[in-house]
């Protein structure tokens, strides 16, 4: 089975959506196709978890684009593959809020918290040092597939033909054709 995380999480995807598909699905393997440039951290965490607590084998592969949430999703893979021209890009976790002293430093904790865990994260599933970690982190780094392969992060180039059956699948849906309304039709 085949699960799409295309666009924003939280927004155009969600970890409910994620939940369902996995426990509807009957097959030991799925692959993951990522092309999203992130979103909610906290809705990235839980697919992440998910995946991993599934109990099945996960392919996961950019498409494109896999950055901040994403590049938390993308680590769940067992084996974690890009397209030639995708990036990666991992960041420290950010938040917009309001609020007083206690409030903004009750956020602070928040982000560290969620910096922990995807440190922790990307420590696991490349075999990097936490130093190394933290500074691609703090430095907002996008990677491309050589990159991410050297760093432990992909563990492949996916094959051209891959990507293109992954593309395939995810888009090839029967949609009616666009009829364009005749004069008489517009009056």
């Amino acid at each position: 089975m085949s699960i799409n995380i295309f666009g924003e999480i939280g927004f155009d995807v969600t970890a409910g959506d994620v939940f369902d598909q996995i426990q509807n699905d009957k097959s030991e393997e799925l692959d993951i196709v990522i092309a999203s440039g992130g979103g909610s951290a906290f809705e990235g965490l839980m697919i992440f978890d998910a995946l991993k607590a599934s109990g099945k084998k996960i392919n996961t592969k950019i498409m494109g684009l896999g950055a901040s949430a994403a590049s938390v999703i993308f680590m769940a893979g067992d084996t974690r593959e890009m397209g030639e021209g995708s990036l990666l890009m991992v960041h420290n976790s950010w938040s917009m809020f309001m609020g007083n002293a206690k409030e903004v430093k009750e956020q602070l904790g928040t982000l560290e918290a969620i910096d922990s865990r995807m440190t922790a994260i990307f420590m696991k599933a490349t075999g990097l040092e936490e130093s190394k970690v933290k500074s691609l982190l703090e430095d907002e780094t996008f990677m491309s597939v050589d990159e991410a392969v050297d760093f432990g992060f992909a563990t492949a180039q996916a094959e051209a033909s891959k990507v293109a059956a992954s593309l395939y699948k995810s888009y090839n849906k029967t949609k009616e054709p666009v009829k364009m309304a005749t004069d008489k039709e517009t009056k």
